[in-house]
């Protein structure tokens, strides 16, 4: 009985650890999307991605990119993108938070990347195009 009182414990504080090991958060598949919203919270203006070209790139990007669990961001208002993956039927497959070219905020907790930086400047780059042509 006493074994189990210390196992117990050390199982679940295992499993808590493991959900820091650097990991991909995202697993999709460009084709299934078929539009990307984004949120700028600067200008609080939404950017409507639809070309193709441009969702294989960001999906791509994201997919590819190990990221290193932080922490909790709880209480948390301000953000640069807010990022919403839709599927052909307007559902949500995927939504996040894009800080930087470093940091995103994911279900609750904040990730670093590890292997590589996220589109950031291709997206400040879209949001610009929008505000420039007046949409």
């Amino acid at each position: 009985m006493e074994r189990l009182f210390i196992a117990v414990p050390l199982l679940l504080l295992l499993l808590f650890a493991w959900t820091y090991l650097p990991n991909k958060i995202l697993d999709l598949e460009s084709a299934q999307i078929a539009e990307i919203e984004i949120l700028n919270g600067n200008s609080i203006k939404l950017i409507e991605i639809t070309e193709e070209s441009d969702i294989r790139f960001l999906v791509d990007n994201l997919n590819n990119i190990t990221f290193q669990k932080g922490v909790p961001s709880i209480g948390e208002k301000e953000f640069s993108y807010r990022t919403i993956f839709l599927d052909n039927e307007g559902e949500v497959m995927e939504d996040l938070v894009i800080h930087s070219s470093d940091t995103v905020k994911y279900q609750g907790f904040f990730y670093k990347a590890e292997t590589e930086a996220i589109a950031y400047d291709f997206i400040e780059e879209l949001a610009n195009d929008q505000t420039e042509s007046g949409d």
